[in-house]
């Protein structure tokens, strides 16, 4: 079975494709937003990048599985995104973008389950943005 996995972000949104029956990563993509340009409303070039990649890694998989990780409620846990809820707005849209586009095959949406927290080490070069790859 082949697996479109979608991480959206208000910042980065990471694609990867997966034949889950043999754990082998087909590809991967990580889809920058320009920093300068404001978050909300959803910056309209960063959207059309996000669904241009999204259209490409999918386009040869028209039966694939996509997963989409969504957001979570908000907690003094989450730190500053708990009270600047404008990256999670645009997060959410942007997942509620990816799931429309995937009306004709599976979808399953993910809530976070932390997966983001193993060591970037493991993650292939592709899914690790330049930011985290400083850390």
């Amino acid at each position: 079975m082949i697996v479109v996995g979608v991480d959206p972000g208000a910042r980065y949104t990471g694609i990867v494709v997966v034949n889950a029956s043999t754990r082998v990563l087909i590809g991967h993509a990580t889809v920058q937003r320009d920093a300068s340009r404001p978050q909300l409303p959803l910056d309209g070039e960063y959207l059309f990048n996000v669904i241009r990649t999204f259209r490409a890694m999918s386009a040869a998989y028209p039966r694939a599985l996509v997963g989409v990780e969504v957001i979570t409620d908000p907690t003094r846990h989450m730190g500053r995104a708990a009270y600047n809820v404008e990256p999670l707005l645009a997060t959410a849209l942007l997942a509620g973008v990816i799931v429309g586009l995937s009306v004709d095959g599976s979808v399953v949406q993910l809530a976070p389950a932390g997966f983001g927290g193993a060591a970037l080490g493991q993650y292939p070069e592709g899914l690790v943005s330049p930011a985290e790859a400083r850390k």
